[in-house]
């Protein structure tokens, strides 16, 4: 109890529910002529609801923010009987622990070895994580970044192939009948755009015959040329509501989800399926194929104009993207190419000087 008989409280005052420490504190206070209190220290909810605020004051991207809710405290929507990753808030919960400070390292790392999640996810919420506790220590609301030593998790990464010829001529066969499908198809396969960028496309996207539109992940500006045929298809599509031509009028997540759920029979009736370096069909963890996904547009537009010698400069121009990514993340090798490597190779070779070697 405190002199004015009330129990002094740790979030309200001096940090701690023990008594002798805070009777401590307030005499060095007192020695130390302080008249008030430190601030006292944040609790998770109070540190998730404060980042959560002060992010969202920053301008940043509301799919952002989602990402960071949903392993921070959850989605209140979700399913309550679904099997998802622990949110920060339930992890907190479950080990006792209603200060953010009392997160350590060891702490740290046992939350994220109870992650739900594998791949891409794996590394986003892995730097979601590292960017709220760094942020909570900047904002001094803890001593110390329990985060701040953390090492990127090791990620076998699946790489995304080009659709070969067969499958590409099957998947615009499916979608022949469907109107809007077939223009999207047409319009990734010829422009590279991504499904978040295809849905949110304007009619002041489309200038004459080519599109003109800033990419969503990287601000970069694409200009490209497109086919006649695909102008006359993006301009007879009604525009929906929200005024695109390819998508609805809601967020990105929604709009690409319902995109990629619309083309699942498509390519499941074409029979178009993820395939490895080896062209080998690639299958999930029931042994099931992977069916293609729309994606694998942008890496065949790549793969198209490399094999056409358009130099990677321009093919990062035309992606709105950079060199490095171009060669690191698109340029997959593709049997197709195989007969022009043979070729360069044969072409290298100094047929007079091999004559000296030959056996006689």
């Amino acid at each position: 109890m405190g002199p004015s008989g009330r129990k002094i409280r740790k979030e309200q005052s001096l940090g701690t529910n023990d008594e002798k420490v805070a009777w401590d504190l307030i005499k060095k206070m007192v020695t130390n002529g302080e008249t008030k209190p430190a601030e006292p220290p944040k609790t998770v909810v109070q540190s998730i609801d404060g980042f959560l605020e002060l992010e969202a004051g920053r301008g940043i991207a509301e799919s952002t923010l989602r990402s960071f809710r949903k392993f921070l405290c959850g989605n209140p929507k979700r399913d309550p009987n679904g099997s998802y990753s622990t949110t920060l808030l339930e992890f907190a919960a479950h080990q006792g622990k209603q200060y953010l400070q009392e997160f350590t390292p060891e702490l740290v790392a046992k939350l994220i070895g109870s992650w739900n999640v594998k791949g891409r996810a794996l590394e986003v919420q892995h730097e979601r994580l590292k960017h709220f506790f760094k942020f909570s220590y900047q904002m001094k609301w803890i001593p110390e970044n329990p985060a701040a030593n953390l090492k990127r998790p090791k990620v076998q990464k699946e790489p995304v192939y080009a659709f070969p010829k067969e499958d590409r001529e099957a998947i615009l066969r499916a979608v022949a009948d469907d109107p809007f499908l077939l223009a999207a198809n047409l319009t990734m396969r010829y422009t590279a755009l991504a499904p978040v960028d295809l849905v949110f496309l304007k009619p002041h996207n489309l200038h004459g015959d080519r599109i003109v539109t800033k990419r969503r992940k990287t601000g970069n500006r694409v200009n490209v040329k497109i086919p006649p045929v695909l102008v006359e298809r993006l301009n007879r599509l009604p525009v929906q509501a929200g005024g695109n031509r390819l998508g609805a009028d809601s967020d990105h997540e929604t709009a690409t989800g319902n995109l990629r759920r619309m083309m699942r029979p498509y390519f499941r009736a074409a029979k178009v399926y993820q395939r490895d370096e080896h062209s080998e069909v690639v299958l999930d963890e029931n042994s099931e194929p992977l069916l293609g996904h729309l994606y694998q547009w942008r890496h065949t537009f790549v793969h198209m104009h490399i094999m056409n010698d358009t130099p990677v400069s321009r093919i990062a121009e035309l992606i709105g993207d950079n060199m490095k990514t171009v060669m690191e993340t698109y340029a997959h090798f593709i049997e197709e190419r195989q007969a022009q490597l043979d070729t360069a190779a044969e072409q290298s070779w100094n047929g007079e000087s091999l004559e000296e070697y030959r056996l006689t």
